[in-house]
């Protein structure tokens, strides 16, 4: 496809019509040579050599798709989604993204939603001697201290394990605050994430069976924190982060493309109770 020399010239590509069979418009793809070799890249129904030149414009009219260079049908798909020119001559081959099998494979790989979560200020402000500091206990509901883990299993599925999850999925992760001292404690909960290609994660909190946040519908990261929550001394709560990954195709597969890495913090922090006078 280099400097467009297999474009044919407009007054050939005005005067053919390809054959009238059902073929979906291209919206975006992969275009390979006869070896497999990637020659070029559609988005937006645009085609795009290796050099990202345009090449032409697909259209549905009628039953075909038609290529279009300087408003002239330059090309035509086949029911196999092979490019053709007006005389049948083999330009290359599009191979769609299947959602499903692009997210798996990049994610297989590693580059997409990577998931490192941390807790961060366990140990807290300090009010009064030394018997006041608060003591802290903070681990996933089978035991696991978050402070003897980097990367907490919280988008753990049954399909794919704690590594990989795919857009439209649902899950959710429990974990167990714990207050060891004998005093009350007030304390909140913060979230934030690095996702440089807007991947559309929301969340749901749950404490003790009841929600703090997203009580009516998924929130985003910034609406997920609960502020000034207490603990009795002596007692546990038992979090439930839920999480959806909502759908969005051209943000998804730009960033699956892009090898994007997803990551959410969690920041704790926790402090003696002082209840105001009257």
């Amino acid at each position: 496809m280099e400097n467009k020399s297999w474009m044919p010239s407009a007054d050939e590509g005005n005067a053919f019509v390809a054959e009238q069979i059902e073929v979906r418009c291209p919206r975006r793809g992969t275009v390979v040579d006869k070896r497999g070799e990637k020659i070029g890249k559609i988005r937006k129904r645009v085609l795009y050599n290796l050099d990202d030149e345009q090449q032409g414009t697909f259209r549905k009219e009628d039953r075909g798709v038609y290529l279009y260079a300087n408003e002239a049908r330059v090309a035509y798909l086949d029911k196999n989604r092979n490019i053709l020119t007006p005389s049948n001559e083999y330009i290359g081959t599009i191979r769609r993204f299947n959602p499903v099998l692009l997210w798996l494979l990049i994610l297989l790989l590693g580059l997409a939603t990577i998931i490192s979560t941390f807790a961060c200020a366990y140990y807290m402000t300090q009010s009064g001697g030394k018997d006041n500091i608060p003591t802290i206990f903070v681990a996933t509901e089978g035991g696991e201290g978050w402070q003897d883990t980097e990367d907490l299993p919280i988008f753990l599925n049954d399909t794919f394990g704690d590594r990989i999850v795919v857009p439209g999925m649902k899950g959710s992760y429990r974990f167990i605050f714990e207050n060891l001292g004998p005093d009350t404690l007030e304390y909140s909960l913060t979230f934030s994430e690095e996702n440089f290609y807007g991947i559309d994660i929301c969340y749901r909190l749950i404490r003790d069976g009841d929600y703090v946040s997203g009580e009516e519908g998924y929130v985003s990261y910034s609406e997920l924190g609960v502020y000034e929550l207490t603990i009795e001394g002596n007692s546990s709560s038992l979090f439930e982060l839920e999480w959806y990954w909502r759908d969005n195709d051209p943000v998804d597969t730009a960033a699956g493309e892009n090898g994007a890495i997803y990551r959410l913090h969690i920041d704790l922090l926790a402090q003696l109770y002082v209840k105001e006078e009257a």
